[in-house]
């Protein structure tokens, strides 16, 4: 069994609040999980008036999260709005609960 990644607690950039998300996020896309609405540049982020989120094509596999990666306590799955939420930072990785 392979090591899992650590995503940090806090953000690398106060302004940049999504940046300890960014490995979680571009490791979602490279599994095969494309960026719907991409942000400012094309970045995986996008602004909205709830704070940054990060919309996904498809629903997330959070089995393959949990596999994956060690999450700070304060980031959590909410299976019925396919979200990750970064309850400490305000930031959101939002899944298609449509598929």
């Amino acid at each position: 069994m392979t090591e899992k990644v650590r995503i940090a607690e806090d953000p690398a950039d106060e302004h940049l609040p999504f940046t300890h998300l960014l490995p979680l996020v571009q490791a979602l896309v490279d599994h095969g999980n494309p960026i719907e609405h991409p942000g400012p540049k094309g970045g995986l982020f996008a602004p909205s008036q709830g704070g940054w989120v990060a919309y996904l094509a498809n629903r997330i596999d959070w089995a393959w999260v949990q596999e994956t990666f060690e999450l700070p306590d304060l980031v959590r799955y909410d299976p019925k709005a396919d979200e990750i939420f970064d309850h400490k930072n305000w930031i959101s990785i939002l899944g298609s609960n449509r598929k």
